[in-house]
């Protein structure tokens, strides 16, 4: 891909899977961080309520969401010259970060299972998610702005 015009059409595979990784590695790093500053200490984790994983699915689900479609879009714009504006690129991140956020926020409430899960359960949880969530933006946002927009 040597051209802007060409990169506007298709990032490639190799490209969408290596930016999908870095996203996944961060978002995982940074998931264990705050549910530890969050939740560390408690011998459990409730998953309704206040200061439970349904409610602190909330924030974590906007900020990957936010940054996981934000940076990878910034960083590919400049790297294949693509013609959109940055302000553009951060409006199509803070709406895709608001429709994330209702959506996994919606089936947090209604999917956990449980009273209440272990520190470790919580932990795993929150990093699976967190990678899975922040690889699977990263990739929906590439692919989208791959698309020649009318």
């Amino acid at each position: 891909m040597t051209d802007g015009s060409q990169a506007t059409r298709s990032f490639g595979l190799r490209y969408y899977l290596h930016e999908a990784a870095v996203s996944a590695a961060i978002n995982a790093v940074l998931s264990i961080v705050f549910a530890l500053l969050v939740f560390g200490g408690r011998p459990s984790v409730p998953t309704h309520g206040p200061y439970s994983l349904a409610v602190d699915a909330v924030p974590q689900t906007f900020m990957i969401s936010l940054m996981a479609s934000l940076v990878p879009m910034l960083i590919a714009r400049r790297r294949f010259a693509l013609e959109c504006a940055r302000r553009r690129v951060a409006i199509d991140a803070f709406g895709c970060a608001i429709i994330a956020t209702a959506i996994g926020g919606a089936l947090h409430w209604l999917l956990l299972p449980g009273s209440g899960w272990t520190l470790r359960a919580a932990l795993i949880y929150k990093t699976v998610y967190g990678a899975t969530l922040g690889a699977a933006i990263t990739v929906a946002a590439l692919r989208a702005r791959s698309r020649p927009r009318a």
